[in-house]
């Protein structure tokens, strides 16, 4: 829970300054200027640690910087104050893969899976590891978890392409799933 959300004035004045630095970050970046919009990134997350836009963006802004490993722990850093993150936690994931510590990145997608275990992008991010590794019947698994479209069209994608179901069972459950979701 945030601890600026108790609606004192004083919380209030610190959830509008970081909100303010927020922004101002915001346009740095998108103006080029890096370092500027990182280091107001930082201080919004020191002002308030329990705000994970201002983690996920700092965490991105060290990514598009090229400073993976800082990425990386930006997103876990914000994970440690805001555990309920689907966001910082499938982040968190993608650095770890990005660097090659595909045990640490199953454990992020995996937190992301515990706090909305119909995470589409965890579930994408699991099957497309399991994929890497060779097993097909895995990657499905992690696809069959949802029942968003995505996750649907990928599955019998997969399911198609690897031979464990034929054209006209991919279309029949395509067209069920399209018919679900009308």
């Amino acid at each position: 829970e945030r601890s600026s959300s108790s609606g004192s004035p004083a919380a209030e004045a610190l959830r509008a300054r970081v909100r303010r630095l927020y922004g101002r970050a915001m346009g740095e970046l998108r103006s080029g200027s890096r370092r500027s919009g990182i280091s107001l990134l930082e201080e919004a997350c020191r002002l308030d640690a329990s705000d994970a836009h201002s983690w996920l963006a700092l965490g991105k802004a060290y990514s598009e910087s090229g400073e993976g490993e800082r990425s990386r722990a930006a997103f876990e850093a914000g994970l440690g104050h805001c555990p309920e993150s689907v966001h910082l936690a499938h982040a968190a994931g993608v650095a770890s893969r990005r660097s090659g510590d595909d045990s640490r990145a199953r454990r992020y997608f995996e937190t992301a899976l515990k706090v909305e275990p119909s995470n589409v992008y965890a579930r994408h991010s699991l099957s497309e590891m399991a994929q890497a590794a060779g097993d097909v019947d895995g990657a499905l698994r992690w696809l069959e978890g949802g029942d968003s479209a995505p996750l649907v069209v990928a599955r019998w994608e997969l399911a198609l392409g690897s031979g464990r179901a034929s054209a006209a069972e991919a279309v029949e459950a395509l067209l069920a799933a399209a018919a679900a979701f009308a």
